[in-house]
């Protein structure tokens, strides 16, 4: 079996509108699992826009992994009594 690891990626997204994007990882370990995954920690992104260059930087870190169950139960869908009460009528000011 081939590892390999992926620390970096880097892209221009459009020609119009030349946005540069580059992405970093890093190994990050949940003990509680006893398992580790690369996540990003590091996000930069690059636009020449209108004659000036915007620059955002992400971090992230503190990663957290949650245990979550759901369930669905599809049924016939409830009738409306009448003696619910009519919907209210938003009015606007002027």
């Amino acid at each position: 079996m081939i590892c390999k690891e992926l620390a970096s990626i880097s892209t221009t997204i459009d020609r119009a509108m030349p946005v540069c994007l580059k992405v970093d990882f890093h190994e990050v370990h949940f003990t509680h699992l006893n398992q580790t995954v690369w996540l990003p920690n590091e996000v930069l992104v690059r636009l020449d826009w209108n004659g000036k260059r915007l620059r955002n930087r992400h971090e992230y870190s503190d990663y957290k992994v949650f245990d979550v169950d759901a369930s669905e139960k599809i049924g016939q869908p409830k009738r409306v009594s009448q003696a619910s009460p009519a919907p209210l009528d938003l009015v606007t000011a002027k």
